[in-house]
């Protein structure tokens, strides 16, 4: 789920996230983790669709998720303790604020 199309290095994994103001695309994939790999360059360009219920495409604010049984699952690449059932999903009423304490990066070009 994400908020922003880009999951990181340029990778567009999510890409309706802006389709509706402060909303967040949902995509819940059911493939073959050999057919992932085969497709890997079309889901991180964002245009991998699979219509027979492979790759099931949400936009919303609020999505509870229930599955038939517990599975284990990763939340920002550290796996959680116990396996969920169910899971609840939503935008934050408020918006945050960061703080990038880094200095501006210079964009140098380069003479043909």
């Amino acid at each position: 789920c994400g908020t922003t199309p880009y999951y990181g290095g340029g990778l567009k994994l999510f890409p309706f996230s802006r389709v509706q103001p402060h909303g967040m695309h949902l995509r819940i994939g059911r493939i073959n983790p050999f057919v992932g790999f085969l497709n890997i360059p079309g889901i991180f360009r964002g245009t991998y669709r699979h219509y027979k219920m492979k790759c099931l495409d949400f936009v919303g604010k609020d999505f509870e998720v229930e599955l038939s049984k517990p599975y284990p699952f990763q939340h920002s690449g550290e796996a959680d303790d116990d396996p969920l059932q169910k899971f609840r999903l939503r935008v934050a009423d408020e918006e945050l604020e960061f703080v990038d304490f880094l200095k501006p990066r210079v964009v140098l070009g380069y003479e043909d």
